[in-house]
């Protein structure tokens, strides 16, 4: 498998505390309430970017960023370059990546994680309409596509769609 989500690295695993004491102390005042989770932004509008190459990547990437990679841009774990698309026999040599509203990056050109259709190297997760140069993006699941979802994306802290070039929660 070849590493084309590079924002998937491994979680650290949670360390417990040293010396905890077996019981917790009395409170001597009220605790303040838990701060809340960061909610990245609603709405934000897709920027097509013309600026990715393989040997510098993208520079200053912001979310609403897009932008099209070359197959073979990512490395494997061995270090090496992959031939052709690893998910398709049908690609045009080139996967569209979205900059999430959270800064994840999004392979909307790849295989979603809970792809139904493993195997199948013909069909896509998600089906793009409209165009990401001019902003009119949107992706969905109306054509040849498994039964991943409803066309969203969930990178573990955004989950939403790409409608009419602008993320929707």
């Amino acid at each position: 498998m070849y590493d084309l989500e590079p924002w998937k690295a491994p979680r650290p695993a949670a360390t417990p505390a040293v010396d905890a004491p077996a019981t917790p102390a009395a409170p001597t005042e009220t605790p303040a309430p838990p701060a809340a989770a960061a909610t990245p932004p609603a709405g934000v509008r897709l920027h097509f970017r013309d600026d990715y190459d393989r040997e510098h990547g993208l520079k200053d990437g912001q979310p609403g960023d897009c932008f099209y990679v070359p197959c073979g841009a990512f490395k494997s774990p061995t270090n090496e370059i992959p031939p052709g698309c690893p998910n398709w026999d049908n690609c045009d040599g080139r996967h569209l990546y979205v900059i999430c509203p959270d800064g994840r990056w999004w392979n909307v050109d790849g295989r979603a994680g809970n792809c139904s259709m493993k195997d199948d190297r013909q069909h896509r997760c998600w089906i793009r309409t409209g165009s990401p140069e001019d902003g009119t993006l949107s992706v969905g699941k109306a054509g040849p596509t498994c039964a991943a979802g409803a066309g969203s994306i969930d990178t573990g802290t955004y989950h939403g769609m790409l409608t009419a070039g602008a993320f929707n929660p």
